[in-house]
C-alpha cells in the first residue's frame, strides 16, 4: 500500500476537507512541523498502515494484525503485538467516532 494512500485516507477521515491529496497534506504539515518533528508523520504512516483494511474509498479503519506481520523490522512476540494493538486502538479512537 503506498504511503500517500494511507495518509490521505486518514486525512479524509479526520478532516473537513474532502479534497486532500499528497501535496496539500505536505503543505499543511509544513505549516506546523519542522526538522525532527517530521518523525511524527512517519509514525502516522505506520499507525495508518496497521489500522486500515481494504483500498480506495472502501477502507475500514480497524486493527489489521496481518499488516503488522508483514513489517520486517517489528517484534513479533505476543507481548509486543498486544502493546501495539492497544496503541493502534488508541490511535483509531482519535478519529473513529462513528
Amino acid at each position: 500500500m503506498p504511503v500517500d494512500s494511507v495518509i490521505i485516507a486518514i486525512f479524509k477521515k479526520i478532516g473537513s476537507c474532502q479534497n486532500w491529496c499528497f501535496n496539500s497534506i505536505n503543505l499543511e504539515i509544513k505549516k506546523y512541523y519542522h526538522g525532527h518533528d517530521i518523525e511524527i508523520w512517519d509514525d502516522l504512516w505506520f499507525w495508518g498502515f496497521i489500522t486500515q483494511r481494504g483500498s480506495g474509498e472502501n477502507r475500514a479503519f480497524e486493527w489489521n494484525e496481518n499488516k503488522y506481520w508483514v513489517l520486517k523490522e517489528t517484534d513479533k512476540d505476543q507481548k509486543t503485538i498486544n502493546e501495539i494493538h492497544e496503541k493502534a486502538e488508541l490511535f483509531l479512537s482519535l478519529f473513529n467516532k462513528e
